[in-house]
């Protein structure tokens, strides 16, 4: 099991959220995981995406994890970042 955010974790190349009854499997694209896995393993580096996957990516992150957003970095790309709570 690995954190790589706050509430996320990375088990067996899939992304799990925590929630009070335990892990739930996160259900992304196969692009939407490999933008997930570039932005997670390069903490503040900016990532280059397409913008309709970052934009379904933002979607199902900021619905789950309010205090992370995936920003984009005009020209260059997209990152992540984590608000304090």
């Amino acid at each position: 099991v690995k954190k790589v955010i706050d509430g996320l974790d990375f088990i067996d190349d899939d992304f799990f959220i925590d929630t009070p009854n335990g892990k739930k499997l996160l259900s992304l694209s196969n692009e939407e995981k490999k933008l997930l896995q570039k932005l997670v393993s390069m903490p503040g580096a900016t990532v280059p995406a397409t913008p309709m996957v970052a934009k379904r990516l933002r979607g199902k992150i900021n619905g789950i994890l309010p205090n992370t957003d995936i920003i984009t970095v005009r020209g260059t790309g997209y990152k992540i970042i984590t608000r304090p709570q």
